[in-house]
């Protein structure tokens, strides 16, 4: 069947090359120009205007931990320890499926009495297992049950003692763990649901592609288990039939001879949090591992934060990753642990020059140092950024001028130093910490705090197509609105090239292989 979209704005992303009308045949498109007319069985659609984008994509997703908040729920709007035992006593009640009881999003820094802890869960159930998710998913609550059932002896360190007791915070290993055990806790309706549900949540924000970051991080870097990643493996049948299209990032690394499992299994792109270093915003709490600075932080818990890997470990991954022609993504947030990534792409390409190309990428990004953006330029990395970080948390007033202080605050995602240094820029939103909301994205990228470094809106825009489409190697049919390309686009209210005018434009319809998969009229 052909369709035959007129009267729009259709910005390619093909440099800023644009159009009046679009053609689609099935699940391609075959035309795009100014002047197209309908054949006798052209199904013709008027778009009254509105602007047409190809359809976005999100580099940076926990899919599992996304969908969950919608099945089990969110903690998100919980603010006192009353309301969260009032939450934790219906969930109980309402006897579970799987025999535990999971909630994700808990945000104790913002409960106006006091700290859950695990008396608190023990006084709701000590026989039915409770996993508490803190926001960002590096820590987590847990009662005596769940304590008991994840296996947590005096052997794990990353377990909170206060006055000799545990108080049921767990991070780190312990935390991977906890998170382990209640996503193995799913049922297979279940898994099916949360695949769903993190679908349904990308395409009303105009996203047919979602970069899956998936596997358990427990034991991550600590030696060859050889096993099997369980958790990608029960999700992968579930996403035949979703509205978009799933890269999986297979994240589960114990050593890098996973790297030869994740190849075998066909996947071209991998990783997207292997650790490097820790976390630098919202997701801290003391205890946790930080983003590995150069200089000593300013929020008075001290200290410049924590390589998680030595340089041989980090180049190992890089090399073997670089074998099986997978390209690798890494967490790296502070400027040693960006660094300590270059340092050991740089000597991988020095040993074979040929794979340079492979489009190895750091995840995050935030605060590389000056010499290190033209290295990443220089040596083919990409940079996979969450910009809404930045407006939830840059800026002389945010969360990272509290951490980093005044000088170094003004260096946090360098998208414009970035850009001009020839460095790939794609984006994402590290969901469920952030919304799936590529338009948000694209805004906080336009309006940086520092001018500086602020993207034009085409520029944003191309974090979330045609840079999304390079960094997962769909650009030959991803990315740009042009003949023999997917039909997969986004219409919209308004023209995002405006970018004073892109706080009020909204997805109005997504469009997955020819086919639309969402519109506002519908879901109003």
């Amino acid at each position: 069947m052909q369709t035959l979209f007129t009267n729009g704005t259709m910005l390619t992303m093909d440099g800023a090359a644009v159009a009046r009308a679009m053609l689609v045949e099935d699940d391609r498109i075959l035309a795009v120009a100014n002047d197209l007319r309908p054949g006798d069985a052209t199904v013709v659609v008027d778009l009254q205007g509105r602007t047409v984008t190809p359809a976005f994509a999100d580099c940076h997703v926990h899919l599992t931990f996304t969908g969950c908040q919608i099945v089990d729920g969110s903690l998100a709007g919980c603010r006192s320890v009353a309301e969260l035992s009032d939450e934790l006593l219906r969930a109980v009640r309402a006897r579970p499926a799987s025999g535990m009881v999971r909630r994700w999003n808990l945000d104790d820094a913002r409960f106006t009495d006091r700290r859950p802890v695990q008396t608190d869960l023990d006084a709701i159930s000590r026989d039915i297992p409770i996993v508490l998710s803190r926001v960002g998913n590096g820590a987590s609550l847990l009662n005596s049950a769940a304590r008991a059932a994840v296996g947590l002896d005096a052997s794990v360190s990353t377990v909170e003692m206060r006055d000799g007791e545990r108080t049921g915070w767990v991070w780190g290993e312990a935390n991977h763990r906890a998170l382990d055990f209640a996503v193995s806790s799913l049922t297979d309706d279940e898994v099916a649901a949360v695949a769903r549900a993190a679908a349904q949540l990308a395409v009303q924000e105009g996203v047919t592609t979602l970069h899956a970051i998936e596997g358990s991080f427990a034991g991550q870097a600590q030696g060859h288990r050889d096993r099997a990643n369980r958790s990608l493996q029960r999700l992968l049948p579930m996403l035949d039939n979703l509205p978009i299209t799933v890269i999986p990032l297979d994240s589960q690394l114990d050593s890098p001879v996973d790297l030869a499992r994740i190849a075998a299994n066909g996947h071209q792109v991998a990783g997207g949090d292997l650790f490097f270093d820790g976390v630098l915003g919202a997701a801290y709490i003391p205890g946790m591992a930080r983003a590995a600075l150069d200089l000593p932080y300013t929020d008075g818990f001290g200290g410049n934060g924590h390589l998680l890997l030595d340089d041989a470990a980090a180049t190992g991954f890089l090399r073997e990753a670089a074998r099986h022609g997978v390209s690798l993504g890494a967490h790296a947030v502070g400027e040693r642990a960006i660094a300590q990534f270059l340092d050991g792409w740089e000597r991988v390409t020095q040993e074979n020059p040929e794979v340079r190309a492979l489009r190895p990428r750091i995840d995050h990004g935030i605060l590389p140092r000056d010499a290190d953006i033209a290295r990443a330029g220089d040596l083919g990395v990409v940079f996979s950024m969450q910009p809404v970080f930045e407006r939830r948390s840059g800026g002389p007033d945010g969360q990272y001028a509290n951490r980093v202080g005044p000088d170094r605050v003004r260096r946090t995602h360098r998208f414009r130093s970035l850009r001009d240094a020839g460095v790939t820029l794609v984006g994402g939103s590290d969901s469920p910490l952030n919304r799936v909301a590529p338009l948000e994205g694209v805004e906080a990228a336009v309006h940086h705090s520092i001018e500086a470094e602020r993207l034009t809106p085409l520029e944003a825009l191309a974090m979330f197509t045609t840079g999304a489409a390079w960094a997962g190697w769909r650009e030959q049919t991803r990315g740009t609105l042009a003949p023999g390309m997917d039909a997969d686009f986004a219409v919209l209210s308004a023209d995002p090239r405006d970018g004073d005018r892109l706080a009020e434009c909204r997805v109005v319809e997504t469009w997955h292989a020819g086919m639309r998969v969402w519109s506002a009229a519908d879901a109003s």
